[in-house]
């Protein structure tokens, strides 16, 4: 046997053996069911669960809420309400003495007074220099023409003090008015029905401008709530139920902030109890879930 033949039959495995390598690497096509296919979408949007399937946690607010703080710095003299008792709106809670705007009142009252007496002589120089006037015209023309020319300067004069002093009056009413309204200022009255929850301060104490001192809530309650967008349902009225440690309660949506938290990636909302949740407590922690949807409802409307 030749040397070219027993080349050729030494090939012949080798060539077999390279076919049969590159046969097994080719990975068989694979039917992916339509099931599967969603299930991967699914899973490429996170997994987030379906309205009926959701729940949010929630805190329980009130539905007004008023921080009271005082106007002037001062001392707090008279204290009529405590943390706990229910108010109407305009009852005084506290008063922070007012001496100082009283005494302010006192001296604005006191320039007013100037000020109409500056008014009273401007009118009298003001008839004195037309009746001198008067006179001299009557005179005829025996009086200098330049007698006649001051006397008429006189006049002018005299009404534009009268002007002046007239809009000084008006400013030291307007005055009066704000001195009157700063001491008014120093009682804090409530700005609605609603329970005192926080009195911060006690007879003698001093305080200063800007200083939260009291604060009144409503007894309607609110629960707010963060959901993630995609779970926000497309129409705007939303039911929910309201789980509580006691039971749960009805509710529906009537706020949704629109813009998205940038640190949480959430959006807000606000639901109302059903009867206005008054037995709830401010701070307790609700579970949010939406209504369930029944199904032949559903299908009903496709």
């Amino acid at each position: 046997m030749s040397d070219r033949t027993i080349i050729a039959l030494a090939t012949v495995p080798m060539l077999s053996g390279a076919l049969l390598l590159v046969a097994l690497q080719r990975v068989p096509p694979v039917r992916v069911s339509a099931s599967a296919k969603s299930s991967e979408k699914g899973s490429a949007f996170g997994t987030a669960k379906s309205g009926s399937e959701a729940s949010w946690l929630g805190v329980v607010v009130a539905g007004r809420a008023a921080e009271l703080a005082a106007e002037h710095e001062g001392r707090v003299s008279e204290v009529w309400l405590r943390a706990g008792e229910r108010v109407k709106k305009g009852q005084p809670i506290l008063q922070i003495d007012g001496s100082g705007a009283v005494n302010d009142e006192a001296l604005a009252g006191a320039e007013l007074g100037q000020r109409r007496s500056e008014v009273t002589r401007a009118e009298a120089s003001y008839e004195e220099a037309k009746a001198k006037l008067k006179r001299m015209e009557a005179g005829g023309s025996w009086i200098a023409a330049q007698e006649l020319e001051t006397a008429k300067n006189a006049v002018r004069l005299a009404k534009a003090d009268l002007s002046s002093a007239r809009a000084g009056v008006g400013m030291g009413r307007a005055r009066v008015a704000q001195q009157k309204l700063r001491s008014r200022r120093h009682t804090l009255e409530a700005p609605f029905d609603g329970v005192l929850v926080s009195c911060d301060v006690d007879p003698g104490d001093s305080v200063a401008a800007g200083q939260v001192v009291a604060r009144v809530i409503t007894d309607d309650r609110r629960v707010r709530f963060a959901l993630p967008r995609e779970q926000l349902p497309a129409s705007g009225a939303l039911d929910v139920v309201l789980s509580l440690p006691s039971g749960s309660l009805q509710g529906k949506v009537d706020s949704v902030q629109p813009e998205v938290d940038p640190s949480a990636q959430l959006i807000f909302a606000t639901a109302t109890p059903a009867g206005g949740g008054r037995e709830l407590m401010p701070g307790m922690r609700v579970e949010v879930r939406p209504v369930a949807v029944p199904q032949q409802a559903t299908s009903e409307g496709r």
